[in-house]
């Protein structure tokens, strides 16, 4: 009995103390939000950029200029992707259609629930199923009303969301400018001073976070460039409204893990 008690005891304050450490984590990182996507969209920039100044510095470019040539490839892939929205490829249109279809996916839903409320109404009839139906209109109708009164706050909220990455990703583009310079110089300094004894331990790491930080960054963009691209055609060969739109947000939600 003593030791089932102290395993309940445990098991509570190991629940208790896994809830509190989710607290205080997530409470960190909504106040240190700008500072870690700073972080994270450097390490992007710079695993995504470092072989193109590589390869141009052994090919006797100098740093400083292959990574500006490298931050103007960049810029200018960015520039035709935004292109690619613009009416000349008719891919804004077909996002603008997409948004004007929704009410009629709503009405094709509405239909549908119809049909199958006709087809089991005997079912829907029953008093317990529709005390749990009002119910749940009910709370649906709830929040549907916080929406409402806070939607000035969500406007505020969403501002302010995009006001911090915009931050996040100018600090991001300078630190990265520089550390894509220094590279090299960073490298040997950190080799001084973990020391000639831990150069090997040093070596692997490098390799080991190289590999799998960049290969994992790289392979996800690629990824989503050919998901993107082979949902876009198959949509198209399928006579799928709005294909290339379709295409281009499956492409950017395969980002996601």
């Amino acid at each position: 009995a003593m030791e089932k008690a102290r395993r309940r005891f445990l098991m509570v304050w190991t629940a208790v103390g896994a809830i509190l450490l989710t607290g205080a984590a997530v409470y960190l990182i909504n106040i240190l939000s700008v500072p870690i996507g700073i972080l994270l969209w450097t390490l992007v920039i710079v695993f995504c950029l470092r072989g193109t100044v590589n390869k141009l510095e052994s090919k006797g470019v100098p740093r400083p200029a292959g990574t500006g040539i490298a931050y103007l490839l960049m810029f200018a892939v960015l520039a035709i992707s935004f292109l690619m929205l613009s009416p000349a490829f008719g891919f804004g249109e077909q996002f603008a259609d997409l948004v004007q279809s929704i009410p009629g996916y709503i009405n094709d839903f509405m239909g549908w629930a119809n049909g199958v409320y006709a087809r089991y109404s005997d079912v829907f009839q029953n008093n317990t199923v529709q005390t749990y139906m009002n119910e749940a209109l009910s709370s649906m109708g709830s929040a549907a009303s916080d929406v409402a009164r806070q939607s000035a706050t969500g406007v505020v909220a969403i501002g302010a969301g995009v006001v911090n990455t915009g931050i996040a990703i100018g600090f991001a583009l300078v630190i990265a400018f520089w550390i894509l310079i220094e590279l090299p110089a960073l490298g040997r300094e950190t080799m001084r001073l973990a020391g000639p004894s831990r150069r090997e331990t040093m070596d692997m790491l490098h390799v080991t976070f190289t590999r799998v930080m960049g290969g994992y960054i790289k392979g996800t963009l690629i990824q989503c460039g050919i998901i993107g691209a082979a949902c876009g055609v198959l949509f198209a060969v399928s006579g799928i409204p709005n294909y290339a739109a379709l295409g281009i947000i499956a492409g950017i939600l395969n980002i996601i893990p």
